[in-house]
């Protein structure tokens, strides 16, 4: 299946641009007074919300602090995100007027260049306080009118936080008229006042055709309820870019599929969850949270300009211990602990490994849901899935192929591969587990059974540290450098 263009966002936004966009970090390294971009860690980052499903990212937004970067760090931020391998998860970029329309069209030449299809253009911080609708439009119009000749889709923004103007859906009604305003697709609204913002921009009658993207977050799920309201096809017309979601992962995933089968109650506990969080790292009430606090703990990096205090962290972790539903809490972690190697990592672990308290029943559970929801039940037949169990066992071995025994057990030092092969596993158990469920086995029932028999079989006494009753050593392994017999 192809990636979605920039020509077909124009045609359709509602129905084709992404349900939601991670706002992302910018991984930093180096020290102050000016941080630099880590370039590895960053397309880390990237791949992994690639892997978990993100259906798009943007690069320069507040919440990687793109407001405070030169127009040089931006370029290398959009070239380094060109470097990740995302799969079909879209690439979009947010530039800024202040930065000059000469600056603006080299940037979108290579923006181009890297296959973006879509740029976001905010109001300029270069605007006056109390700037009018139509100045507002003039400020942002030339970056819009320079990437639409350019060929891209457009997303106007607003965040009066960063920019100190909003852009109203006065002012994006009078773009929409202007030179490329035939090319905007979506309006992104980052304020704290739902019916001042979101709520204009759902009910202004010449905004009809454009996705309404809700950015500040504990507004999301009202957001969600509301799209299909303002749709002549009762389509959804909201989407999500969230900065959140660069540390709530996994949480907004949940959300979002418990939005697609309105389940409106825990769309709104799953995101009170997120605002918990939220809040922890909000010094004001009526501004949007210090997200760098939460990049820190993921080990993505201090700020571009300063650093994180101890207590500032401790208050983010005390909000997460103190949430009162544990898979809200195991969602939260899994996705703060993204990285898998970060400062806190230990300390997260407590919350994300649950082994121990999930049952196979809630396994089983899980994917028959999962299974019931996409009408797969058909494809089920028991031949099928051990097929499909065999193939995924392949590829956990792919993982191992020519390593030798140290080697193969020094993987679980490598968080990139150790993630891959937690996923591989996932895959064979998932795929087992959907085998008992057609097959109707009670499968902890056959572990306990089976383990009886393996002990009569294998009596300590006469296979204690060896794998055979007549081996005294270790089995000899092929030298895993002599690969002449490699396909």
């Amino acid at each position: 299946m192809r990636a979605t263009s920039s020509d077909d966002f124009v045609r359709d936004p509602i129905g084709n641009y992404p349900s939601a966009t991670v706002a992302c970090f910018d991984a930093t390294g180096g020290d102050l007074p000016r941080r630099t971009l880590d370039a590895e860690r960053m397309v880390g980052f990237f791949e992994r919300l690639a892997r978990l499903g993100a259906p798009a990212v943007l690069i320069a937004a507040s919440t990687g602090h793109g407001h405070l970067r030169t127009v040089d760090e931006l370029r290398q931020w959009f070239g380094v995100a060109a470097r990740a391998q995302l799969g079909r998860t879209v690439r979009s970029a947010l530039l800024r007027p202040e930065d000059g329309i000469d600056a603006n069209r080299n940037l979108l030449d290579a923006l181009r260049d890297w296959n973006y299809p879509i740029v976001f253009v905010r109001p300029g911080r270069d605007l006056p306080a109390a700037a009018s609708d139509e100045q507002v439009a003039a400020n942002v119009g030339g970056v819009v009118s320079a990437a639409a000749e350019r060929g891209f889709a457009v997303g106007v923004y607003s965040i009066p936080d960063v920019s100190g103007v909003r852009l109203t859906a006065t002012a994006t009604a009078m773009l929409i008229g202007a030179p490329g305003g035939d090319r905007i697709v979506a309006a992104k609204i980052t304020e704290s006042n739902y019916e001042q913002s979101t709520l204009q921009f759902l009910t202004h009658p010449g905004l009809r055709r454009l996705k309404i993207v809700q950015g500040w977050d504990p507004f999301l799920a009202r957001a969600l309820r509301d799209g299909p309201l303002h749709d002549d096809q009762g389509r959804q017309r909201c989407g999500i870019t969230s900065g959140p979601m660069s540390f709530a992962i996994y949480q907004y995933l949940h959300l979002l599929d418990r939005a697609e089968r309105g389940d409106w109650e825990e769309v709104q506990r799953a995101q009170g969850a997120v605002t918990t969080l939220f809040e922890s790292m909000q010094d004001d009430p009526a501004r949007f949270a210090d997200l760098q606090r939460a990049k820190r703990i993921m080990g993505l990096g201090e700020p571009l300009l300063g650093s994180v205090s101890p207590d500032s962290i401790e208050r983010v972790l005390r909000a997460l211990e103190g949430l009162e539903r544990e898979p809200d809490r195991r969602r939260l972690a899994m996705s703060l602990d993204l990285m898998q190697d970060g400062p806190f990592h230990d300390r997260l672990r407590r919350w994300t490994n649950v082994d121990s308290t999930t049952t196979v029943a809630e396994l089983r559970t899980l994917v028959r849901d999962f299974v019931a929801d996409r009408n797969w039940e058909q494809f089920h037949a028991p031949k099928n899935l051990a097929m499909a169990l065999m193939v995924e066992v392949a590829e956990l071995m792919e993982h191992f192929q020519w390593l030798s025994i140290d080697d193969s057990r020094a993987i679980a030092n490598d968080p990139r591969r150790r993630t891959a092969i937690c996923e591989e596993m996932a895959d064979v158990f998932g795929y087992t587990l959907a085998l008992a469920n057609e097959l109707d086995l009670d499968i902890a029932s056959a572990v306990f059974d089976k383990m009886l028999k393996n002990a009569a079989k294998y009596p300590v006494t006469e296979y204690h540290g060896r794998y055979s009753k007549d081996a005294t050593t270790p089995p000899v392994i092929a030298n895993p450098d002599n690969r002449s017999n490699k396909v």
